[in-house]
């Protein structure tokens, strides 16, 4: 059965998607990138809702195409 529920902070690294999860709290991690990995195994996949654990998430780089978060 198909995973409908990712937590951006415990699923990617088993879904085979990053190689790391996108940690709260840590400002020298760029989650830009884990999200936008995340974001493009959704389209690709059933999951009805994606989550992170609560905290602060930083977006270090720039988006490539910003467009992909609206």
């Amino acid at each position: 059965m198909a995973q409908t529920t990712i937590n951006l902070s415990h699923d990617l690294v088993q879904l085979g998607i990053t190689n790391q999860h996108m940690v709260p709290k840590i400002s020298t991690l760029d989650s830009q990138p884990l999200f936008v990995a995340a974001l493009q195994y959704v389209q690709s996949n059933p999951v009805q809702l994606v989550t992170a654990d609560p905290g602060a998430y930083y977006f270090l780089a720039p988006a490539d195409n910003p467009a992909i978060y609206v």
